[in-house]
């Protein structure tokens, strides 16, 4: 592989649009991270609310599910997102900057090296930006699934002693 003009120029074109993308992906998940956040925080805060103005016995008792206890974590799953945003990010940068300069120069050589990495940048970016989206919302079903199916026992579990405690043949 060796660079020349139509290959540094597609790739002086192609990185910047794969690194809009990723910026765009990356300002999601950012945000989704941050409304996480936000959301947690007015939790904890409806919750020391109501103990304020609860009595010392229902204080005394109160507990957090571990649904509750979750939602009040920092969603760790973004940092390494950060990490290969910030990774592909830097990496599609120095891609079209080699991509310019090669092109740039009176003479270039043909620079395998440079064609090399430049087409693994694009390639690897290029996946990770497809990909990543499409798994993030796989994950997403799954745990909204998981969270589903837990309140549901709960719901169950509260009208099964409901029942119990109604139950007129006691």
């Amino acid at each position: 592989m060796e660079m020349s003009e139509p290959f540094a120029t597609t790739v002086a074109a192609v990185a910047p649009v794969i690194w809009l993308v990723g910026a765009v992906e990356f300002h999601q998940a950012s945000k989704r991270a941050n409304d996480h956040g936000r959301s947690a925080e007015a939790l904890m805060r409806a919750r020391l609310e109501m103990l304020r103005a609860a009595e010392d016995a229902t204080v005394a008792r109160d507990e957090w599910s571990a649904e509750e206890r979750r939602q009040l974590h920092v969603p760790w799953t973004v940092f390494p997102l950060y990490a290969i945003w910030g990774a592909l990010a830097a990496s599609l940068v120095i891609t079209t900057v080699k991509a310019l300069r090669w092109l740039g120069d009176v003479d270039p050589g043909p620079e395998p090296g440079t064609a090399i990495f430049c087409y693994w940048s694009v390639a690897v970016s290029l996946l990770v930006v497809t990909m990543l989206p499409a798994g993030l919302v796989v994950f997403g079903m799954l745990g909204v699934d998981r969270r589903g199916k837990a309140l549901h026992r709960e719901i169950n579990a509260l009208r099964a002693a409901a029942a119990e405690r109604s139950d007129p043949s006691e």
